[in-house]
């Protein structure tokens, strides 16, 4: 086996000594923490990840959240299902003119969007800060993509807030965005293979010096 094509599987030092012959790791994504880097680079295998493939994907998650919760847009919904449309008034919309937008961030994803809302990873967001903010009135609302531990416990307090919105670590995943990840991989590895690896999507360059 020359190479290997992750997505969010683990791969370990163990696993790794298990492939003599493994010249080049892909991710399907631009993520590895799941992926033991210095065990790769110790053998000279570099880590390639997909770029810029998935961020107008997280962008538009960004944005999607960004105005479902500003127009309050589950509470809506649920008003008209529950036939509780004389409540409509009793908590308005609001709107993004105007406002201040904070950017955490200003890499593939920040230039895209304004990052307000956690798509990154977990653990970058305190989530019992964030609760006591959004419960206290301090924080109008949070989307949430990613979470401290994952798969996320059903039991977590931040669920039982009305101006929260999360989704099970999907901001970067869609048809279009795999389809695009999945060529990357593959050109990435052949790339390896040929002898001319793609620079520019080596996490670990100072392996390329021992393999050669």
């Amino acid at each position: 086996m020359d190479g290997i094509a992750l997505t969010s599987t683990p791969l370990r030092a163990a696993d790794i000594d298990t492939a003599p012959r493994l010249r080049a790791v892909g991710s399907i994504g631009v993520g590895y923490d799941a992926v033991d880097v210095q065990a790769l680079t110790r053998r000279g295998i570099p880590l390639m990840t997909c770029g810029t493939d998935n961020s107008p994907t997280v962008a538009e998650c960004v944005m999607f959240m960004m105005r479902a919760l500003c127009k309050r847009g589950a509470a809506m919904d649920a008003l008209v299902r529950q036939g509780r449309w004389t409540e409509r008034y009793s908590e308005l919309p609001t709107e993004l003119l105007g406002k201040t937008l904070l950017i955490v961030g200003f890499g593939r994803i920040g230039t895209r969007v304004a990052r307000l809302i956690n798509t990154a990873r977990g653990g970058i967001v305190d989530e019992a800060a964030l609760y006591s903010a959004l419960n206290a009135g301090r924080l109008a609302g949070a989307g949430i993509d990613v979470f401290e531990r994952e798969p996320a416990l059903s039991d977590n307090a931040l669920f039982t807030l009305e101006n929260v919105i999360v989704s099970p670590h999907m901001a970067g995943n869609t048809r279009e965005s795999l389809d695009r990840a999945s060529l990357t991989v593959m050109r990435n590895l052949l790339s390896v293979v040929d002898g001319a690896p793609n620079l520019d999507h080596v996490v670990n360059p100072e392996a390329l010096g021992k393999a050669l």
